[in-house]
């Protein structure tokens, strides 16, 4: 299993992918690297951003570019990348803009890792996935820009609130036609749930997040056997035990059977009549075996 990395300085986790040394924050504060690049209309308060490792672009007043594309406001932020809404001047279209968390600072097994996120989906022609419309680099940064659903994701929409059942099945028998399309493709996801599954203006599904996604053809050797990858509430047994190169298709349909039964995916009327059918089943069971 990969180890956790720690920043020197403030003793911050860090993923264990990142760079050894200092975390974002305490680069920036030392000035190591500057982060923002004053372009000659900066008067004008106009800033080209010429890094971003840290949530320092969210400047008052200041109108800041990254390339084609003008940063609007920070929508996600994980553990290997950053998502911005922004505005894409040269087609005036808005996106989500992703961009390596630690910058040009980056591992080159990071950047690859990036890569691959960004080749995966954008193998990718399916209405309920989020797709891929750029991919590039400007000023040794790496990014890619996509469709910008502009709406919650299932965990956010639904986190301790009930869904009815029907709803639920809608949702995710979309979803699951988009994950079988991805396997039809030699994509795997590995990280299926809630959050990333997004919802747009009309309710419906788009899965998104291809960043621990495997193209079954290739074999990078960027995962290892015996390191552990997904989300632990949703990953299947093989990922939770490191058996890296055994997943198959198998291991997404897991995940999204996770989904799908998670207690709050169930309305409160739907968990009791399941409990009350698991009692009924129970006891049928006990009389059995008793006769």
């Amino acid at each position: 299993m990969a180890e956790t990395r720690v920043c020197g300085k403030c003793g911050l986790a860090m993923s264990a992918y990142a760079p050894p040394g200092l975390c974002a924050n305490c680069m920036l504060q030392q000035g190591l690297d500057p982060l923002l690049a004053t372009a000659a209309g900066a008067d004008d308060g106009v800033q080209i951003v010429s890094d971003t490792t840290s949530a320092s672009l969210s400047v008052p007043g200041k109108v800041r570019y990254f390339g084609d594309y003008e940063l609007l406001k920070e929508i996600a932020r994980g553990g290997m990348g950053v998502v911005y809404e922004a505005r894409q001047v040269s087609l005036k279209r808005i996106v989500a803009l992703k961009m390596i968390l630690t910058g040009q600072r980056a591992s080159p097994d990071f950047v690859q890792r990036f890569h691959t996120e960004a080749e995966a989906a954008a193998k990718l022609d399916h209405p309920n996935i989020v797709p891929i419309y750029e991919i590039g680099e400007h000023d040794g940064q790496q990014y890619f820009s996509m469709k910008l659903v502009d709406g919650p994701s299932l965990a956010q929409e639904f986190g301790g609130k009930s869904i009815p059942a029907r709803r639920a099945a809608q949702m995710l028998s979309k979803v699951a036609r988009a994950v079988h399309y991805a396997h039809q493709r030699g994509v795997l996801h590995r990280d299926l749930k809630p959050g990333n599954i997004l919802l747009d203006r009309k309710g419906e599904p788009h899965v998104t997040d291809f960043g621990l996604a495997k193209i079954i053809e290739q074999d990078s050797g960027l995962t290892q056997n015996e390191t552990v990858i997904g989300s632990p509430v949703y990953m299947s047994p093989e990922q939770a035990t490191g058996q890296n190169k055994q997943l198959t298709t198998v291991t997404d349909v897991y995940s999204l059977i996770r989904t799908a039964h998670r207690p709050a995916s169930l309305s409160r009327q739907d968990r009791v009549a399941n409990n009350a059918s698991s009692r009924w089943r129970r006891a049928r069971a006990a009389k059995c075996a008793e006769a």
